[in-house]
C-alpha cells in the first residue's frame, strides 16, 4: 500500500496516483471517475500545469468504517 496521493511532474505534465480506501455500499466505479475529475480540475486550474493521468488505486474495503455511520 502506499500513502495517498503520488504525484511525478515531467516538465508541465503531472502524472497522479491516488490509492484509495473506500466503503462497502460506494460504486467504485463512479468514486474513482470523480475523482480523476476533480483531481484532473483542481490541478489544472489550481496549479495552471497538465494533467497526462489521474490514476486510482482501490486498495481496500474498510468495512469498519460502514459499521460506525
Amino acid at each position: 500500500m502506499s500513502n495517498g496521493v503520488v504525484l511525478e511532474i515531467d516538465g508541465n505534465q503531472v502524472i497522479v496516483d491516488a490509492y484509495l480506501i473506500v466503503l462497502p455500499e460506494v460504486n467504485v466505479k463512479d468514486v474513482s471517475k470523480d475523482v480523476q475529475q476533480s483531481v484532473k480540475r483542481s490541478i489544472e486550474e489550481l496549479v495552471g500545469m497538465d494533467v497526462r493521468t489521474v490514476n486510482i488505486h482501490i486498495e481496500d474495503v474498510d468495512y469498519g468504517l460502514a459499521e460506525h455511520s
